[in-house]
Parts: C-alpha cells; structure tokens; sequence
C-alpha cells in the first residue's frame, strides 16, 4: 500500500515540482501514536487498526489506512484527546479510486 502512495506522491511532486506538499515521511509512527493519544474510546476510528501513509507539510492533514479505507486525519498535536465526546481528531473517508484526485485538488487548493 505505502507503494502505491509513493507512486502517486512521486507523479504529483513531478507534476508540480517541490512545491507539492504531501510527502512520506521517514517515520510515519509518529503520527500513528499521536492519533491514537488524540482520539477518546468513542471516537469511530478509535477501535481500527490505523497505519500512517503520507502527511500534508502545510498543515497537520496526515493520510491514513485500515488496510480497507482511506482516511484523511487533522491532527491538533495536543498530545492529549478531547474531552468533547470523540468529536476530534476530525477526519474524513476517501475511496482509494479518488485519492489521487483528492491529493492533488488539495494541494491546488491551498
């Protein structure tokens, strides 16, 4: 899977130069144990086995995977979780046919 991410990121960064600002990091667990100190029981990705893929280096937008779905985390690196019932880390689900597109109309976006 972190393959086929680099293959999409490599394709993205060739397109648009240095510029483009998702990258793999060289130690991606860093973001997988800050999710999970962020993330209270009932947060719903709480109970998935998440591996970190990719992050975005103009936020804290950090692209994750349960070996099933995509899923785009905004981590706040409180290094605590939210008291507010689950509602944070926010985050989103991408299919993997959309994911190129989604990484790259990001990027323009911002």
């Amino acid at each position: 899977m972190i393959d086929d991410i680099k293959i999409i990121i490599d394709e993205l960064e060739s397109q648009y130069g240095e510029d483009f600002n998702w990258f793999i990091p060289q130690n991606l667990s860093v973001f997988e144990v800050e999710l999970q100190r962020e993330m209270t029981k009932e947060h719903p990705l709480k109970h998935l086995e998440m591996k970190a893929l990719a992050c975005n280096g103009r936020n804290d937008d950090v692209l994750f995977t349960d070996n099933e779905h995509f899923y785009i985390v905004h981590l706040t690196w409180a290094g605590e979780n939210d008291s507010d019932k689950g509602r944070f880390p926010n985050f989103f689900t991408l299919e993997r046919e959309n994911l190129k597109k989604f990484l790259e109309t990001n990027f323009l976006e911002n």
